[in-house]
């Protein structure tokens, strides 16, 4: 079986971003992703475009993709919109790899962009309240409303308690996992945040919801990156360094009982 290789990539500067538009962001990544895959507009079979709620927060709905993409060359190519929460962009990639597997196509593009910030933070907010089961919401969504702040959070904060309550973890802990992806950041000059921090900032920052603290907690932000995806035919027509995709695999979440394997947890074994 042919394998899948990463032949380009490309990535927009990530933050709050209220002067820019989904699409400045998109053909952004788009064209660097391109040129680092030594490839053009043409070479390119299948686009998949994935996003979560910036429809919510622009208007646009029904086909983000093809507006985004609109001015990059791609109008024209298959193009599927991919929107599964915070795994849109995963599962976009996953879905080109099944394409390029299958011989089906031989170079696809897996965009992923996100326009979260708005002049009115409440808005924002509210975008985040379309990412749970409307028929049987979260017990914590009268008190996100009355705090004014994402449900996600207190989402998040009932189950670091709960995994407190069973691991032994501590909030120190917690702490740490906040130290590593600001290192990390610190790594890459288009990160959100780039500063170097320790346990003892993350603690002393504003108390979000019991156990979080501000600095542990997800900001709002806007960018878009880009991958072009290849089989081993498509690298054939490209100058590209490529690194090859070993695994890439889709799970769901399920209503976990004590004891059930995570969504990760599964995923991980799979891969």
């Amino acid at each position: 079986m042919q394998g899948v290789y990463i032949a380009g990539t490309g990535m927009t500067r990530f933050g709050r971003q209220l002067d820019r538009t989904i699409r400045s962001m998109t053909e952004e990544a788009v064209t660097e992703a391109l040129a680092d895959a030594g490839a053009q507009p043409g070479d390119v079979e299948f686009a998949f475009f994935s996003n979560a709620v910036a429809g919510a927060i622009t208007g646009q709905a029904c086909v983000p993709g093809q507006a985004a993409l609109r001015h990059t060359g791609l109008l024209g190519t298959p193009i599927v919109n991919v929107e599964n929460a915070c795994a849109s962009g995963s599962t976009a990639v996953t879905m080109a790899c099944t394409q390029l597997l299958a011989g089906a196509v031989d170079i696809a593009i897996v965009v992923g962009a996100e326009k979260l910030s708005h002049p009115d933070k409440r808005r924002s907010f509210a975008a985040f309240s379309t990412g749970y089961d409307q028929d049987e919401p979260p017990s914590f969504t009268s008190a996100q409303s009355a705090a004014g702040r994402s449900v996600f959070m207190d989402v998040y904060a009932h189950l670091a308690r709960d995994c407190m309550r069973r691991s032994g973890a501590t909030v120190e802990d917690f702490a740490q996992v906040a130290v590593k992806a600001h290192h990390h950041g610190s790594l890459n000059p288009k990160a959100q945040y780039g500063d170097v921090i320790t346990v003892a900032d993350v603690l002393s920052s504003r108390e979000v919801v019991d156990p979080l603290t501000l600095l542990m907690c997800s900001p709002l932000s806007d960018g878009a990156a880009a991958l072009v995806l290849a089989n081993e035919r498509g690298l054939a027509r490209l100058e590209a360094q490529p690194v090859r995709v070993l695994a890439s695999t889709l799970v769901s979440g399920t209503d976990r009982r004590t004891g059930d394997e995570t969504a990760v947890q599964r995923a991980a074994a799979r891969a």
